[in-house]
């Protein structure tokens, strides 16, 4: 009898195995990271919450972070969504539980994968891209330095995502565990111009830019510089370093996406007495996770598609 695979264990690399494997395991397939979630659901299954976390530390770096904001990219394909078989697996919401149940909290550090290289890297930029980078080059055996502009690690993660959604305790515990692979961390130190950059370069044996994107983008409209508009990134970058603002009685949001979303949500709890979300598009266009929407609403914003600033005025 012809077997499935070409071979039983191992890595696989011929097309057909490739393509049995995209079929059989749509959802790790689907995974950005490949993560391995019928090893973690099944280790779920049994009770082994913390043997269900090291697979996403192993795989994923951050499964407290993930487990609260991914986009579930893989239940959209998990097959026992098929017509007819039911609703997807809560793959995500299993992600979070085992933070949630695992015994205790100490932190997970992956033994490394080689041994010293001799090689200097650095890695410029805090975020989870960076300290990703950092992680693994350290187990790959190099010497590792992470640079980053502010005094705080999580880049987009820490502070741009409400703590409604994304609790910091949460990005603080998983940065930390990042951390203690080995590499030196160096706070508040921007690499900001070409020559930092030429002088990082000549000390270092490699130089990985982990910057992310923390410029925001504008509506291009004659009136943007007035006090009462604001991009929703400063705003919520803003609220999550404390910074007090005031968002008035009447509040508009311009967009559809999670920014905007979480804008919306915000100004809600800030006390403001109407925010109304605006979208150039249709409800079915917007890039949400499941159920983000119907709580948008629920928390009393008011919706309106098919619309686009011209300009803004002051009142």
């Amino acid at each position: 009898m012809t077997r499935a695979l070409s071979k039983r264990e191992g890595v696989i690399t011929t097309p057909a195995d490739l393509s049995w494997w995209r079929k059989s395991v749509p959802c790790q397939a689907a995974c950005p990271t490949y993560t391995d979630i019928p090893a973690y659901l099944a280790a779920i299954y049994r009770g082994a919450f913390e043997d269900a976390y090291t697979i996403n530390v192993r795989d994923n770096v951050f499964p407290d972070i993930l487990g609260r904001v991914c986009t579930r990219p893989c239940e959209h394909v998990c097959r026992h969504g098929e017509t007819g078989l039911g609703d997807s697996v809560a793959i995500c919401a299993a992600k979070r539980s085992s933070g949630d149940h695992r015994g205790g909290r100490a932190a997970v550090v992956l033994p490394d994968l080689f041994g010293a290289s001799g090689k200097q890297v650095a890695v410029v930029g805090g975020g989870v891209a960076g300290l990703t980078c950092a992680r693994e080059l350290t187990r790959c055996g190099h010497q590792v330095k992470l640079y980053e502009a502010s005094d705080l690690l999580g880049g987009m993660a820490a502070l741009a995502i409400p703590s409604f959604r994304l609790p910091g305790d949460s990005v603080r515990r998983e940065t930390e565990q990042a951390t203690l692979s080995g590499f030196k961390v160096v706070s508040r130190h921007p690499i900001s111009d070409a020559e930092a950059l030429r002088t990082l370069c000549a000390e270092m044996d490699a130089v990985i830019m982990a910057t992310g994107a923390p410029v925001a983008r504008t509506c291009g409209c004659e009136g943007e510089a007035l006090p009462a508009v604001i991009s929703g990134l400063r705003f919520l970058m803003d609220t999550n370093r404390g910074i007090a603002r005031s968002v008035g009685k009447q509040v508009v949001v311009i967009g559809g996406g999670f920014t905007a979303v979480d804008c919306a949500r915000v100004a809600l709890r800030q006390g403001a007495g109407s925010v109304t979300l605006m979208y150039r598009r249709e409800r079915k266009h917007m890039a949400l996770t499941p159920g983000e929407y119907e709580e948008l609403v629920a928390e009393g914003a008011r919706t309106i598609f098919r619309v686009a600033p011209l300009d803004f005025r002051p009142r």
